[in-house]
């Protein structure tokens, strides 16, 4: 029974399992670290060079969050008395499916005519965009697309980083979903700053949006090769 719970599978199911099931204060949560992330892009940015220049200051910046990082998860685990114990511990705390859970039911609880306005102002920190003339049906749609976008970030993928390269992968990839929504590109000043996060996020994201959908391929084999091609042109392919 110890040889199977230390497996990586049975480290995988149980960090699942108690994310969802566990209350978790939110300043606990990855997701805290964003206004801090935002305020070092802010101060790294600069606003008068050219867009290469911005771009290569978003990799630095990069560089900067994430090597600190995993050289401090790899000191604190190789410290650790239990390794699979630390790797669960670890991975339980890079998922973050409940607040997206709790604002899909506000949301839909507050999307009437009624209450529209409420659910416009609830919903707007998590939509980055203007809420004012969305309908109910709108808003609907823009918090399930924000909903399966950042659960796919924050949930999915770090369990694929840690099946294919344990915390160290987990780490790398919700580092990655958190500088991308900190230096998100539809924001003016990171519009070139925040593209190497946006690109690193998106390639880490398509495999594990791929093999969730891949069910859902399987039925469409014959006419995914058409779609396949015209996806490669859209700002997020996968």
């Amino acid at each position: 029974m110890t040889a199977l719970a230390s497996t990586t599978a049975a480290i995988m199911v149980g960090a699942a399992l108690l994310e969802a099931l566990l209350p978790w204060p939110a300043r606990f949560r990855p997701g805290a670290a964003v206004p801090l992330l935002t305020r070092l892009g802010q101060k790294v940015y600069r606003p008068d060079g050219t867009p290469r220049q911005q771009s290569q200051a978003g990799l630095l910046a990069l560089l900067v969050v994430w090597v600190p990082c995993a050289a401090g998860l790899w000191a604190v685990r190789n410290l650790s008395l239990s390794e699979p114990l630390f790797d669960l511990l670890f991975l339980l705390l890079m998922l973050e499916s409940r607040p997206l859970r709790e604002l899909a039911r506000g949301s839909r609880a507050l999307a009437t005519q009624e209450t529209l306005v409420v659910a416009r102002l609830q919903v707007a920190p998590w939509l980055k965009r203007e809420t004012g003339k969305l309908s109910v049906m709108g808003l609907n749609k823009a918090v399930s697309e924000t909903c399966v976008l950042r659960l796919v970030g924050q949930w999915a993928a770090p369990l694929l980083g840690f099946a294919l390269a344990g915390v160290q992968g987990a780490l790398l990839v919700r580092l990655a979903q958190l500088t991308h929504l900190a230096w998100n590109p539809k924001q003016s000043a990171f519009v070139h700053f925040g593209r190497p996060a946006a690109a690193l996020y998106q390639g880490f994201c398509a495999p594990a949006i791929l093999l969730l959908a891949l069910p859902l391929c399987l039925t469409q084999v014959r006419g995914l090769g058409n779609r396949v091609r015209p996806a490669l042109h859209w700002p997020h392919p996968a």
